[in-house]
């Protein structure tokens, strides 16, 4: 499976634990980061992707975006993911 999918797979299972409430209509790769060394002070190392998951309450119909962050562990290889608080 290509990484970019594997990423998607991992944000949605994700926000199914977060939110069990809700149905995942869709979720599409946001945007990829390539690593980058120390520009301007920052230590990104590694390739990092940003899902957006479009979602469905069960309990009261509405729709809304969540926004996650995947990327490889430096200890164990693995993908990891987490939410990206969104500030509208």
């Amino acid at each position: 499976m290509e990484e970019n999918d594997q990423a998607i797979r991992c944000a949605v299972e994700q926000i199914r634990r977060d939110m069990p409430s809700v149905e995942v209509i869709e979720a599409s790769l946001y945007k990829k980061v390539e690593p980058f060394g120390d520009w301007l002070g920052l230590s990104v190392q590694a390739v990092r992707w940003y899902v957006e998951v479009k979602v469905r309450n069960l309990n009261d119909e509405t729709h809304t975006m969540a926004f996650y962050r995947v990327w490889h562990s430096f200890d164990t290889g693995e993908l990891k993911v987490m939410r990206v608080p969104l500030v509208i």
